[in-house]
């Protein structure tokens, strides 16, 4: 498990203290930040494992149907406008030939559970995550719009985070605070 610890103690065996306690109860480390900007109050930043992803499997799957189904026309243009993927305007049919797409192997089943995680499902599409080709942070939505612009080798190289995210087993800082310390 990783810990993200940003404690500007002026005291080190405070902050190691702190560090161990966090390591001891393998909970997330919700780290208290000294406001540098004159701001009143803390600042709270943690990273907890990710909440709300969804497999390929789900959405291709009876409750996943339900809910595409519940949205008919907005995952349609979900779909087309990410994946360029032109579906019949028949909510069944277009279901179907969604289904047959979401077999596919690769990274874009992957990325589509994840896109529609974030629009139908209860992803927090603006938590930050560590974006292992860049090099940097990014929120899941805008992940989302990096990988979909990828293609072949690319694109791949995000096919583990993507799984992670979806089976919710990636460590992410919540876009809200308040998730801080919730498993």
């Amino acid at each position: 498990m990783r810990f993200h610890m940003e404690v500007p103690l002026r005291k080190p065996r405070l902050r190691y203290l702190i560090l161990v306690f966090a390591c001891f109860t393998m909970r997330p480390l919700c780290a208290v930040q000294a406001s540098q900007a004159g701001a009143s109050g803390p600042e709270a930043a943690c990273t907890v494992r990710n909440r709300g992803g969804q497999r390929p499997k789900f959405w291709t799957g009876g409750k996943g149907e339900d809910v595409l189904l519940e949205h008919d026309a907005a995952w349609r243009k979900l779909m087309k406008t990410t994946f360029h993927l032109a579906l019949p305007n028949k909510p069944q049919a277009a279901f179907e030939m969604f289904r047959k797409w979401m077999q596919q192997p690769g990274v874009q089943p992957q990325l589509a559970a994840l896109a529609l995680s974030i629009a139908y499902g209860d992803e927090d599409g603006g938590a930050a995550v560590e974006d292992p080709v860049r090099h940097d942070r990014a929120t899941l939505s805008a992940l989302v719009t990096r990988v979909s612009a990828l293609s072949g080798a690319d694109a791949e190289a995000y096919k583990g985070l993507l799984e992670r995210l979806n089976d919710n087993k990636e460590m992410v800082t919540p876009s809200n605070p308040s998730a801080c310390g919730k498993e």
